[in-house]
């Protein structure tokens, strides 16, 4: 079995949790986004609660949501995560990303346009940080007790508004 078979399986319980923040964020960025641009679900399994057979092989379908600019090129790529409840100590971990999402989005260097979706969903919490920023002040490696793997904290002052996205979305045309 594969690391990433190995994942999906013990997040297969958590799955419908993890859509329904998908379509959260989804509709949210949708609502919001400035003139000309479009967000759309395409990574593998975004949306759907289901595990599908499939493996990324590219950024549009290895990350949840693509944002396209009205000639439909791809200008961001948002990767969606969260947990249930704030139980675990965010006070002194932060809000934290599986290590294998930084990997993923290292692995087909994009960046300068991927940023992460923290959602909290019990108190309908949306914090967005940049790849960069994340890298940057992030502890690593973390482990979180009961998940599999290492997560990438950082600090929640370190973490930005869906306003701040947008504005910095405004600025970009195309994926370079």
């Amino acid at each position: 079995m594969t690391r990433a078979m190995r994942l999906k399986k013990a997040f297969s319980r958590k799955w419908r949790f993890g859509v329904r923040r998908e379509l959260l964020v989804y509709n949210i960025v949708n609502m919001y986004l400035p003139r000309d641009f479009i967000a759309l679900l395409t990574g593998i399994g975004s949306g759907v609660a289901e595990y599908i057979e499939e493996s990324y092989s590219n950024p549009l379908n290895a990350f949840d949501i693509t944002i396209f600019n009205s000639g439909l090129e791809p200008v961001a790529f948002l990767e969606i995560t969260g947990i249930d409840s704030d139980k675990y100590n965010a006070k002194e971990l932060g809000l934290c990303i599986g290590s294998w999402k930084i990997f993923k989005t290292e692995k087909f260097n994009v960046e300068d346009n991927v940023w992460y979706v923290h959602v909290v969903s019990d108190r309908i919490s949306l914090r967005f940080i940049k790849h960069h920023n994340l890298v940057k002040h992030a502890k690593f490696p973390c482990r979180l007790p009961g998940r599999p793997g290492y997560y990438y904290c950082c600090d929640q002052s370190k973490w930005s508004s869906a306003k701040d996205f947008l504005r910095w979305l405004s600025t970009r045309r195309v994926v370079r």
